[in-house]
C-alpha cells in the first residue's frame, strides 16, 4: 500500500498548488510541521480501501485538515 501514500500526497499537493497560494514566511515552519505530521500519520496508518474507494484513516483527518488550513487562500 505504499503506492497509495504517494498518490494521496500527489493529490493533496495538486489541489493545494492549484490555488496559487503558498504560506507566508511566518507560517512556513507551521506548514512544514503539519505536512510532516500528516505524512507520519499516513505511514503508521494504512489508508482504507473499500469497494475501490480510498479513504484516509480517521485519526489522520486532523493532520490533513491542518495542512489544508495552512495552505488555504486569504479571505476564505
Amino acid at each position: 500500500m505504499h503506492g497509495t501514500h504517494f498518490l494521496i500526497l500527489l493529490l493533496l499537493c495538486g489541489v493545494l498548488g492549484s490555488n496559487g497560494v503558498t504560506p507566508d514566511i511566518k507560517n512556513v515552519a507551521k506548514a512544514e510541521r503539519n505536512m510532516h505530521n500528516m505524512l507520519r500519520c499516513l505511514k503508521k496508518n494504512e489508508p482504507i480501501v473499500k469497494s475501490r474507494i480510498l479513504t484516509l484513516p480517521p485519526n489522520c483527518n486532523q493532520y490533513v485538515s491542518a495542512v489544508v488550513e495552512t495552505w488555504k487562500p486569504e479571505g476564505v
